[in-house]
């Protein structure tokens, strides 16, 4: 069996339909035989496409120089817009860099002229990544990324994400399915983790937020969440929970176990399901992130119930006999 490096070509090749020779088909069906789950999930990634949705031209250097001077004098504005939707598919056009142990950061890239470039997080926990532009990104559980280096800055997502960007007279332009975020300096986290639902939130800088017919600039500590197509605007209070500076332990103080779970799984990853008879059920407990297996034991002494795995790392469920 050929190593890492050696199977990473030959899926590049396999998923960007380049002919392979007798001896590379082999090596790499081989390869299948012995890793059919990873092969079967980064199938299924790359069959489905991005979304994206092609906004008009917007010259963000120009619109920084004004903004940057009023944003103290004037109050933040939501504006109304009426653009016509344009879809465009983002095609997935070369195959990813994959380490062959499901759960690793899958890196892809192209050869083009404007190259994208492919990642994907397939742990159950945040990966980091630097972009060709020096934009540090930590990439949450189940979230992909492309990024399209050329004229333009270009960053096409689902899930979660926090970015880091350096200040560059060349925008980056980042669209999730329901929003579009285009920055020239600053840290920020996307979350467009559901469907028809996106947040942006904003640690430091400057972050203009566009959608169909909306648009709002955003400065540290400030966020907009869309749902449906509606923009709401806010000051974010939990800012060290949110952009991980202290996710490490939560604490609950007679906390619903339904809302327990939910917290833990949006900060791990890992999916846990609650049978019938946990409705009226609180905890009260310190919880550290970074073991599941501790994380279940505490769960089910503090209940008293019962805990079955429906995969490994990935997915479990809390019962009473």
């Amino acid at each position: 069996m050929k190593d890492n490096e050696e199977i990473n070509g030959l899926l590049a090749k396999h998923f960007s339909h380049e002919n392979l020779s007798a001896n590379e088909q082999a090596e790499l069906e081989a390869w299948i035989r012995s890793n059919a789950d990873e092969y079967q999930q980064l199938k299924k990634w790359m069959d489905t496409p991005l979304g994206t949705d092609s906004l008009p031209d917007f010259n963000a250097e120009k619109a920084w120089n004004k903004i940057e001077g009023e944003l103290e004098e004037k109050p933040r504005k939501v504006l109304s817009i009426n653009w016509k939707k344009n879809y465009t598919r983002l095609a997935f056009a070369a195959s990813i860099a994959l380490i062959a142990v499901i759960g690793i950061l899958y890196s892809l890239k192209t050869d083009t002229k404007d190259a994208l470039q492919h990642y994907a997080n397939a742990t159950n926990g945040i990966t980091h990544l630097l972009l060709p532009d020096s934009t540090e990104v930590t990439l949450y559980p189940n979230t992909r990324l492309t990024y399209e280096s050329g004229n333009a800055r270009e960053v096409t997502m689902e899930g979660k994400a926090f970015f880091h960007v350096k200040k560059d007279k060349k925008p980056l332009r980042i669209t999730v399915p329901v929003l579009s975020i285009e920055v020239l300096g600053t840290s920020f986290l996307v979350d467009a983790q559901e469907q028809n639902k996106a947040g942006v939130f904003v640690k430091h800088g400057v972050v203009r937020v566009t959608t169909e017919q909306q648009e709002t600039t955003l400065t540290a500590n400030e966020l907009v969440e869309v749902t449906n197509g509606i923009m709401k605007t806010g000051q974010i209070d939990n800012a060290e929970e949110l952009f991980g500076e202290n996710t490490t332990v939560l604490t609950f103080t007679r906390t619903p176990l339904s809302k327990a779970v939910q917290e833990i799984t949006k900060h791990t990853g890992i999916r846990i399901e609650l049978d019938k008879g946990f409705e009226q059920d609180a905890i009260t407990t310190r919880l550290k992130l970074d073991n599941i297996n501790n994380i279940l034991k505490e769960l089910t002494f503090i209940c008293g119930c019962k805990c079955d795995t429906v995969e490994k790392g990935k997915y479990y469920r809390l019962y009473y006999e």
